[in-house]
């Protein structure tokens, strides 16, 4: 962190590193370059690729097992899974860190 001269109240830079902790840029920034708070975005709970545990309610059955994200996201958002026995696509919840629920 350091001082920059620029506007106080627009979208400048972040004031404190806690400001950004935990986000991640949504293009690519280069060294010494400042960091406004338009570039940063939460960084997903799940990324594409990612091989994350499922949560699979019907009825009174509760199952858990493995696939494979195709899409990242974030807590509360619908992503595209892959279920890595049969290939298959379907849509689950992302419901927490790692993890992805269908009901």
């Amino acid at each position: 962190m350091e001082s920059v001269n620029g506007a106080p109240f627009g979208d400048s830079v972040p004031m404190a590193l806690q400001d950004v902790a935990g986000m991640a840029p949504r293009r690519t920034v280069h060294a010494g370059q400042a960091i406004s708070r338009a570039v940063l975005a939460a960084s997903s709970d799940v990324a594409r690729g990612e091989t994350v545990g499922i949560e699979a309610h019907a009825g009174a059955a509760f199952l858990k097992y493995e696939v494979r994200a195709e899409a990242s996201g974030r807590v509360g958002d619908s992503i595209q899974v892959r279920n890595l026995e049969s290939g298959k696509t379907f849509r689950a919840r992302v419901v927490r860190k790692g993890w992805v629920a269908v009901e």
